[in-house]
């Protein structure tokens, strides 16, 4: 006589370290059209760590952006002309051969790229810990964007033929935006994570135009070859449209957006936008 098969509680799926979108608590449904490969139950620590360690809608996130993290750090501590010959700016000396001022301004704005990467890192690891975790990750997630830019246009001003003068009130100009676009960006109608994409992503390619300032004036003022004259110009092009094609993935949330659930686990774009990934083509400068 046939007996009724009863669900094994030591199944493959119920000692699955991953659940699906709708299994989620409320706080973590963020993106609807990412519809597998959540973490569930962690919620310590040891938990979040543990997940480096299997595949997950996160994983990608996580390794690409600590991978790239720890590339900069290297470049940072070691200098940079050590594993990037050629990396600044083109000079025949390397880095040896710039004014310490100059060493300051690259090495900034390595450690610029490397907090954006790191926290980022931070961020996609550590949210499912619980909300209050996720929340201050959040911030660290953001405040890693507005540094990355904030050093990124600031090392821009430093080498453009620009009066001493004139660069310190443009770059002034840009840290008074980079205060002013943190704050505007911690405002609870922005704050949710998978939240107000759009405007984020507006609100940081505006930032990142207060940049344009600079080069203008060096343009009115030198020319075409002024621009070329103390940075790779077009090297900056290309970044900025790295940049902003980036951050348009991130805002119109494609491909996931046109074939949701096709790509939960490796073109995740749970939470955070691309432009990270497009931090590696700033080690142009």
């Amino acid at each position: 006589m046939a007996t009724k098969e009863t669900k094994d509680p030591l199944s493959t799926e119920a000692r699955s370290p991953l659940c699906s979108y709708d299994e989620l608590p409320e706080w973590l449904q963020i993106n609807p059209l990412i519809r597998q490969g959540y973490r569930k139950n962690v919620h310590t620590l040891r938990a979040c760590y543990g997940s480096l360690w299997y595949i997950h809608n996160e994983t990608v996130n996580i390794w690409s952006h600590l991978f790239a993290g720890l590339v900069f750090a290297g470049l940072n501590v070691l200098g940079a002309e050590v594993l990037a010959p050629g990396l600044t700016i083109g000079l025949a000396g390397g880095m040896a051969s710039m004014a310490w001022t100059d060493r300051l301004v690259l090495r900034m704005f390595l450690l610029g790229a490397n907090l954006c990467l790191v926290f980022s890192a931070m961020f996609h690891l550590l949210h499912p810990h619980s909300p209050h975790v996720s929340q201050n990750t959040l911030h660290l997630d953001f405040l890693g964007i507005v540094l990355n830019i904030l050093t990124t246009v600031i090392s821009i001003t430093h080498f453009l033929p620009l009066p001493s003068s004139y660069a310190v009130i443009y770059q002034c100009l840009c840290v008074s935006m980079a205060l002013a676009t943190y704050t505007v960006i911690l405002h609870p109608s922005l704050r949710a994570a998978g939240r107000a994409a759009g405007l984020r992503a507006c609100i940081f390619i505006a930032f990142a135009g207060s940049g344009v300032a600079s080069l203008t004036h060096v343009w009115l003022v030198h020319g075409y070859k002024g621009l070329n004259a103390g940075i790779p110009f077009k090297e900056i092009v290309l970044e900025s449209l790295l940049y902003l094609v980036g951050a348009l993935i991130y805002a119109k949330r494609w491909p996931e957006g046109r074939l949701s659930g096709k790509f939960d686990i490796w073109v995740s774009h749970y939470l955070n936008p691309w432009p990270h990934h497009e931090t590696l083509t700033d080690a142009k400068f």
